[in-house]
């Protein structure tokens, strides 16, 4: 199974870009009108007195949210993903480094040009920066939650919840590696309860309370990426059917009622949706097959700079599109541009890294060869 690690899926290239590209135009075409607030704190800029568009009011009334959809595929996905990865590498050490050396310096990157327009924004406006040191290296290591810091890139909450189970799921994996996601799922019902006794006996008002309500959060989500490695060890014959019907209804209980208070929302409809569509294209046949045509080409090119086009769209995107409006362009020019900004960004980011790492895989091979 360790050489699945190397396999290349198809079916998960085309769902990351279809992803990506969900996430992109509900932060451009919805979220933005809906939530004119969010993005204008961001900035710390006033608010932008948009008209709202005549196809808002479906979207907004449409039983599933694109956004959240796109954000389902991204978890299932890295669940996925995550126990061939752990196969491939012999230690807890090794798994580590390699992650964060994937991660942390493409997203430091990022982050560092996210900044970049934020700055350039508040000198145009006579505005002083608008976050402090700590602000900023809790963003760039991924605590922010922790030391209870607002978001400065909205999008990234997804990245730290992953950052987290990416901890948990190694210290698991190489501490027992026997029934990995039986162990998880255990692991998973017990900060459940655990949760539930503290809303009963914390008052809400404490400080301490703020740690649970993220426990709550980051049970919610790790159950729900933990139904992708549920997905995978189906794939792979690890589990039988039965058992893996038994822990996807228990994980998906712990998505939609960490506490035990069962709410079936419009997001939760949206991340079940995207579980079963998932799921089911996964034991299609088409699952691994490469196919031709402009659109399936076009979604695994959106794809190979997903995570770049993620981590850089919300800042440089918001302040194109206020700019746009100062200079009297309609929100949809300026909508475009951000959209040509990002993806662009997210292109020359993408092979920029693959040049550095292609130069350093060759010194590497002409060091070991000369000495």
């Amino acid at each position: 199974m360790s050489d699945l690690y190397k396999k290349r899926f198809f079916l998960l290239e085309y769902l990351r870009g279809i992803a990506a590209l969900l996430v992109l135009s509900y932060h451009f075409f919805i979220f933005i009108f809906t939530q004119q607030n969010f993005y204008a704190s961001l900035l710390q800029a006033k608010p932008l007195q948009l008209i709202s568009p005549i196809y808002l009011e479906y979207f907004t009334n449409f039983p599933i949210n694109i956004g959240f959809l796109g954000v389902s595929f991204f978890f299932l996905i890295s669940g996925f993903l995550i126990q061939p990865s752990l196969q491939h590498y012999p230690s807890f050490k090794t798994f580590l480094k390699n992650k964060f050396f994937r991660l942390w310096p493409l997203y430091s990157f990022c982050f560092g040009i996210s900044l970049l327009f934020v700055s350039v924004f508040s000198c145009l406006n006579n505005n002083p920066f608008p976050y402090t040191l700590n602000h900023l290296m809790s963003s760039l290591f991924w605590v922010r939650d922790i030391f209870d810091y607002p978001f400065i890139d909205g999008a990234v909450w997804t990245l730290e919840l992953q950052i987290k189970f990416y901890l948990l799921s190694a210290i698991i994996w190489y501490g027992w590696k026997n029934y990995f996601l039986e162990r998880m799922t255990i692991l998973n019902l017990v900060m459940a309860v655990s949760i539930y006794l503290c809303c009963q006996y914390i008052n809400t008002f404490s400080k301490f309370f703020y740690i649970v309500i993220l426990w709550e959060k980051y049970l919610r989500y790790s159950s729900f990426i933990l139904l992708g490695v549920c997905s995978y060890q189906v794939y792979v014959g690890q589990i039988s059917w039965r058992k893996a019907i038994l822990i996807g209804v228990i994980l998906l209980m712990l998505f939609s009622g960490p506490w035990f208070n069962f709410l079936i929302t419009r997001d939760v409809k949206s991340y079940c949706f995207g579980f079963f569509l998932f799921f089911g294209l996964i034991f299609s046949k088409s699952f691994n097959k490469e196919r031709n045509g402009l659109l399936l080409k076009s979604l695994s090119q959106v794809a190979t700079i997903s995570y770049p086009l993620y981590l850089t769209h919300v800042l440089p995107g918001y302040v194109v599109i206020y700019f746009s409006l100062k200079y009297d362009f309609t929100i949809y020019y300026g909508i475009l541009a951000a959209l040509g900004i990002s993806l662009f960004l997210a292109y020359v980011i993408t092979y920029l890294e693959r040049y550095i790492r292609y130069s350093q895989r060759i010194t590497h091979i002409l060091r070991s060869e000369i000495f």
